[in-house]
């Protein structure tokens, strides 16, 4: 958990970002990092 919430560990971007508590990483000095699950399809428009 220590990993996660200070950004050494990313969260799978499988993990339900709703079930993360709002307040991880908010006491370390670092700060959570997530994966982006890349679809191949461009934002771009």
């Amino acid at each position: 958990m220590i990993a996660f919430a200070t950004g050494r560990r990313p969260i799978p971007s499988w993990a339900d970002r709703a079930a993360i508590d709002d307040q991880l990483g908010l006491h370390v000095a670092g700060e959570p990092d997530y994966q982006h699950f890349d679809t191949g399809v461009s934002d771009d428009g």
